[in-house]
């Protein structure tokens, strides 16, 4: 360990803060942090507000490392693009949005009908996938948090 240690010091590298869960490894409730981001100083002019995030383990005894190198900008919201979810052909409903879209009209205007009307299906009877999805995942990411600080 102590080779390492001095590795890093004589590269000159920097630890990157890190924004979550200390520990990156877990197994039979052993728990250490063997994961770790590294920058150089001119790395570290560049991003001076860099997070490394340790992300809930899913699958694995390793929590995935994510680098946000601008956490102080906030995501401009844009229209997100049209997509038909094929778990949508299982709900009731959906196959008449796609039926009455392609009665009328060219092409190109079947296909916009079947986006609205798809879009309009989608807000009155799923609801927003991704919110629902990152809710799960908030409700996992809470569970492993509780997790840690306990080990029953």
């Amino acid at each position: 360990m102590r080779q390492f240690a001095d590795c890093i010091q004589q590269s000159g590298l920097i630890v990157i803060d890190t924004v979550g869960d200390r520990f990156t490894w877990e197994r039979n409730n052993i728990k250490e942090k063997i994961d770790w981001a590294f920058g150089n100083e001119e790395w570290n002019w560049l991003w001076p507000t860099a997070k490394v995030h340790h992300l809930s383990r899913y699958g694995s005894d390793h929590r995935p490392l994510f680098l946000n190198c601008k956490p102080e900008e906030v995501q401009q919201r844009r229209k997100t693009p049209f997509r038909c979810h094929a778990a949508w052909l299982l709900e009731e409903g959906f196959i008449e949005v796609v039926k009455n879209a392609w009665e009328r009209g060219e092409w190109l205007d079947k296909v916009q009908t079947f986006v609205e009307e798809a879009r309009i299906w989608n807000r009155n009877n799923i609801g927003n996938l991704s919110v629902k999805k990152q809710n799960l995942i908030r409700r996992i990411e809470g569970t492993d948090r509780a997790r840690s600080r306990r080990d029953n």
